[in-house]
């Protein structure tokens, strides 16, 4: 049997499956579930080849590693804190 996972925390979603067909028509079905809710999704968001971030993590087809750090020095902003 074919399945594909999908998991969602807030506004990141990560859909997976073993077969890239199955993969974009479970991928299809999820935008238009989204779409038919008023949700948009941005495109340049939609990651289609490894690696993967996801929440912190660096997904590649055999790992899963934590993603660098990225520290700027002096924040000015609230935004520039919050990343």
């Amino acid at each position: 049997a074919t399945n594909a996972i999908i998991v969602h925390y807030m506004d990141d979603i990560l859909v997976c499956a073993a077969e890239q067909g199955y993969l974009d028509w479970a991928l299809s079905e999820v935008i238009s579930a989204l779409k038919r809710s008023g949700m948009e999704i941005q495109s340049s968001k939609v990651q289609r080849q490894a690696p993967w971030d996801y929440l912190g993590m660096r997904i590649r087809e055999q790992t899963i590693v934590p993603q660098p750090i990225k520290l700027i020095a002096d924040p000015k902003t609230l935004q520039e804190t919050q990343q």
